[in-house]
């Protein structure tokens, strides 16, 4: 049995070999609850759940199934989104979850490791304290950014304003094999994009600095002189890097391999007052900086 961890956007998600007696734990806590149910990845940045791959033991399960998240059909508005994080969980299968994580840290962070815990755990208790996420925004100092913070985009600058397509970018060929940093310079590269990867000089840790450096060498530019998108980074530190997109009136970005949206992890357009800098990214707490995307710019 191999579990993925669904809760990068730019890297690729971890994942992992189950030992068997833990794999066989797992099918019989999972069996009380009649097997696995129907389950999407949350939608929002961190966690989205466990992605469980089946062998030929598993002969009436699913080839692979979401665990860790509840059952709901849909999950568009901020009210949707709340209630499937108040869902609760089957005992059954928070106890298997919770299994699963713990066999990953010998090769996962702790601190990656915790806060899928922290989710999982929260389950039928409400979503986080808003207290702790406005904490959260303090200390990366994003509380106080305003939509007047972002670059000022005039002569010479000419503002490319693609198409808002997430039908496109959620189709399972490009959804599957594309991340944020492909939203962001709107280049399907088929291949989870990494900054500076194409041109031998791929970031050396998940800092602003670094991961902006990586982008620059892809051909971002930290001013507008032309013809440009304009995207925005923020860094969960230490661990991952998150990009968005702007379509003028709203902000576009990907979850990693996961679905494209214009909202938040409050289920929020990310559009007027609300920025990239100022709105719920979970645990991407530091803001980092707006970059510019040349016509042209490929991304590997």
């Amino acid at each position: 049995m191999r579990v993925m961890l669904d809760v990068f956007s730019g890297r690729p998600n971890p994942t992992w070999q189950v030992p068997p007696a833990l794999a066989q734990h797992f099918r019989q806590l999972m069996s009380r609850q009649g097997g696995p149910a129907s389950a999407t990845p949350m939608p929002a940045l961190g966690y989205r759940g466990l992605l469980v791959g089946t062998g030929p033991e598993d002969a009436d399960a699913p080839a692979a199934f979401y665990v860790g998240v509840p059952p709901v059909a849909t999950v568009e508005t901020s009210e949707e989104l709340v209630s499937a994080r108040r869902a609760r969980l089957p005992d059954e299968e928070r106890e298997a979850v919770l299994a699963l994580l713990e066999s990953a840290r010998p090769i996962v962070a702790r601190t990656v490791i915790d806060e899928a815990a922290r989710c999982v755990e929260l389950r039928g208790d409400g979503v986080a304290p808003r207290a702790s996420r406005s904490a959260a925004l303090r200390a990366s100092g994003a509380e106080a950014a305003t939509a007047a913070e972002q670059p000022e985009v005039g002569p010479p600058c000419e503002p490319i304003l693609a198409a808002y397509s997430p039908w496109f970018w959620n189709t399972a060929s490009v959804r599957l094999r594309n991340n944020c940093y492909n939203y962001a310079s709107n280049y399907v590269s088929n291949f989870v994009a990494q900054p500076g990867r194409r041109v031998g000089r791929q970031y050396d840790q998940f800092s602003c600095e670094a991961v902006a450096r990586a982008a620059i060498a892809d051909g971002f530019r930290a001013n507008c002189d032309g013809p440009a998108r304009l995207a925005a980074l923020a860094v969960w530190p230490g661990h991952d890097f998150h990009w968005y997109r702007s379509h003028g009136a709203f902000w576009g970005h990907k979850l990693g391999i996961y679905s494209a949206r214009n909202v938040d992890n409050q289920g929020r357009v990310i559009a007027g007052a609300l920025t990239p800098a100022t709105c719920d990214r979970g645990p991407y707490t530091q803001f980092c900086s707006y970059l510019f995307v040349p016509p042209g710019v490929e991304v590997l």
